[in-house]
């Protein structure tokens, strides 16, 4: 993918590599509600059948609306990161609430400026981020 913004939920048939723009996954009601041509279900899970990279150009974006409630994105490839982590913080989840916004074979690489451990604000609320399982997690803090 060269620019834009990828997003939804179900299932893609093989991996993403994001070179430039953002994958941001997740389908939420009000926007499924707009699409009147067909019917869409919402969702917040999008699910890769190959490797998902996040390119140094590119960004990965996830939508937070609890500590239950949040996109994400499943793969049964590696998930490679290099690029920039973005959050839509639309409700803040209770502190101690651990979010897998990501989860693969394997993870590869950090998001930038994002190093394992490290924390990072958005809609006033800390998180700080983990790469250890095969997943990466948010712990609200």
């Amino acid at each position: 993918m060269n620019g834009g913004t990828l997003g939804g939920s179900g299932t893609l048939g093989d991996g993403v590599n994001v070179v430039t723009g953002l994958l941001w996954p997740g389908f939420f009601p009000e926007e499924a509600a707009k699409i009147t041509e067909v019917a869409v279900a919402p969702g917040n899970v999008l699910t890769a059948s190959a490797p998902v990279h996040i390119g140094h150009k590119a960004g990965f974006a996830s939508t937070i609306r609890s500590g239950t409630d949040y996109t994400r994105v499943v793969t049964s490839g590696n998930v490679i990161l290099d690029g920039t982590l973005f959050l839509d913080v639309k409700g803040a989840p209770a502190s101690g609430a651990v979010l897998t916004i990501m989860k693969g074979k394997k993870i590869v690489g950090t998001f930038a400026g994002l190093p394992e451990g490290g924390t990072l604000i958005a809609g006033g609320k800390t998180f700080r981020i983990s790469y250890r399982n095969n997943s990466v997690t948010l712990t609200a803090v």
